[in-house]
This record gives structure tokens, sequence and C-alpha cells, in this order.
């Protein structure tokens, strides 16, 4: 029932606490707790490559693009509140150029990581020839999961599968890309994404358009990622409410759900 999100995981539980519970618990032994009651879908941890997040959330506070003092209280604020993910605004190529700036997101990123939260790095580039030095920026800086992203530029959207790949060899954490639904072209995005999974993609951060009649819109083409293409998803929750997030996670539609710092806050104050 859940996959349609017409029923939430937290309606499951109330009409049938035995079946949520039992989803609940199968999730939590795949993912090595053992805790009973285990914990909420998202709220389970998750490997990240060779690093492992301590739950599925991923919040991008709104924060500067650049790594001042706004931006460690903002991201370093994400990690305090218990996401297992830490995400940065989309970031141009310039962002990292100067080693001022690679010693000021280096402080960010031993502060998010003192707190316990993984740390993501979602920066546009445009061709092949960049990637490797980005990669290996990001790699110094200590950025766990780095997201490359073409933004609205179809040239650079076609060469991405070709700049994930010069950027695979620099960069040994989880390296994906952004991929964002066109559902009037849906064969042509899953063609793309399969290019994307064949480069060396670990995981593909997937968005839609919202139509204003959908809870969680990305979430029929982070499915079909993930199940056709075996790929890990992180899916771009948009306005959609915990029960809908969780329920994403436990129908197996995506591994990760991307959300605002405000719905964590909830999580927390009240994880059931």
């Amino acid at each position: 029932m859940t996959r349609s999100l017409r029923v939430s995981h937290a309606s499951v539980a109330r009409r049938d606490p035995h079946l949520a519970r039992g989803v609940e618990r199968l999730l939590a032994a795949r993912s090595g707790v053992t805790a009973d009651p285990p914990p909420p879908p998202t709220l389970l941890p998750i490997a990240l490559g060779s690093v492992r997040a301590t739950s599925r959330i991923a919040v991008a506070p709104f924060c500067p693009r650049t790594p001042d003092d706004d931006a460690l209280v903002a991201l370093g604020g994400a990690a305090a509140a218990g996401a297992g993910l830490v995400v940065t605004p989309v970031l141009q190529a310039f962002g990292l150029a100067s080693d001022d700036a690679l010693v000021a997101w280096q402080r960010i990123a031993d502060y998010v990581h003192g707190k316990g939260a993984r740390f993501a790095l979602r920066i546009t580039t445009a061709d092949a020839e960049s990637a490797p030095l980005i990669a290996e920026r990001a790699a110094f800086i200590g950025f766990d999961v780095l997201v490359l992203d073409a933004g609205h530029d179809p040239l650079a959207g076609e060469a991405m599968p070709a700049t994930l790949a010069a950027a695979r060899p620099k960069f040994k954490g989880w390296l994906g890309a952004q991929v964002h639904d066109k559902p009037a072209a849906r064969a042509a995005v899953v063609g793309h994404a399969a290019q994307l999974v064949r480069a060396g993609a670990d995981v593909l951060w997937v968005s839609a358009p919202s139509d204003g009649s959908a809870r969680l819109p990305a979430a029929p083409l982070a499915d079909r990622l993930r199940n056709e293409l075996g790929v890990a998803i992180v899916v771009d929750g948009a306005d959609a409410l915990l029960p809908d997030l969780d329920a994403a996670i436990a129908a197996g539609r995506a591994d990760m759900v991307f959300v605002r710092s405000v719905l964590v806050a909830e999580r927390l104050r009240s994880p059931r």
C-alpha cells in the first residue's frame, strides 16, 4: 500500500501495527539494527561507501554558498540536529578554486563530522576536463559524498556520464549525479540515468517538478531507477510529510530522503 503514498507508513501502523512493525524489523535487520522496537525507516543507518550515516535523512539548510561563519552555523546546526547527511547548497566550480576556500570548507567538514554526520557536496560542473580537479579538492576537504549537477545546461547534461567517469579515479567516497525528472520524456531520463550508473555513479539524486497533486513527486522516478538500475537513490522530499518519507524508504523507493532542517527537528522531537 505504501508504494502509492495514498496510504502512509504511519497510516499502515495505525491500521495494522503488526504489519508495520514487521516491515520495520526487516528493514532494521538489513541495516544491522537489533533494537526492539526498531526505529522508523528514515532513522535507520545506511552505508555510504566505506562510511556510515546514522540516519537516512539528508538535510540542506538554507545557507550562503561561501564557507563563512553563517554557513558553519547552518550546516553545523543541521549536523547537531541529527541529520545523517548534511548537504551544501549547489556550488559553482569556482567556489573551490582557492586554497583559502578549501581550508574554510575543511573547517566546516571537521565540525559536521565531529557531530557524527556525513557531509555531501553538490556542485555544478560543465565538462569532464574540470571534473578531476573538483573531485580531488572535494576529497581533500573531507566530503563523504560528491554530487555533480549539470544544472539546466543541456550540453553539460549530455556530457555528465563522461564527467562522472573523469571524476571517479579522484574521489573514493560516494560519487553521484543529479537526475531531474521530465515526465513527458521519462524514457529518455531513465536511459540517461543508466548511462550515469555505467559511468560509475554510486548514487543518483532524484528531483521532479511539482504539479501540486503529489506529495512526493520524485518518488515514481526514484522507484524505477532504484529497482531497475540497482543504484542507491536519494529522493527529493519536496514538501512531503514525515510519514510519506518513511513510506518511501519502507516501500523500497529510495535509500535516503532529502529534506529541510525543520523536518529533522520535528522527527527528533517525536520519532513516532
